[in-house]
């Protein structure tokens, strides 16, 4: 049986459709807010508001797959997870944090089911 795998680039191919119809929409102001206090929280090492410290792990290895460290920084050292962090923190964002909290959840499943 052949194994389902799907490339980075398809990956990203599916996630750019994904999000033109993303309820999620930001403000140039409010992502420049964000990364301001993602920098900050990183260089504290500060503790998550919105995710749990699993989820975090979950979203910054899913997160260091999309963009990897090479000769240049990946999402890890520029602390994505805690720009994803305050965003899905705010109170307005909360269905969206359902959702992706539904979404891990469902990924959890699956890779428990493909990996035994």
């Amino acid at each position: 049986m052949a194994a389902n795998h799907l490339s980075r680039r398809d990956f990203l191919v599916n996630t750019a459709s994904l999000a033109k119809g993303s309820l999620l929409v930001l403000s140039a102001p409010a992502i420049l807010t964000a990364c301001r206090e993602a920098s900050e929280s990183a260089r504290n090492e500060a503790a998550f508001t919105a995710f749990s410290n699993e989820e975090a792990v979950e979203l910054t290895a899913i997160a260091a797959r999309i963009i990897p460290s090479d000769d240049t920084p990946g999402a890890t050292e520029a602390g994505v997870i805690y720009f994803l962090d305050n965003i899905f923190g705010e109170p307005q964002r909360e269905p969206q944090l359902v959702m992706l909290r539904d979404g891990l959840r469902e990924l959890g499943l699956q890779v428990a089911t493909e990996t035994g």
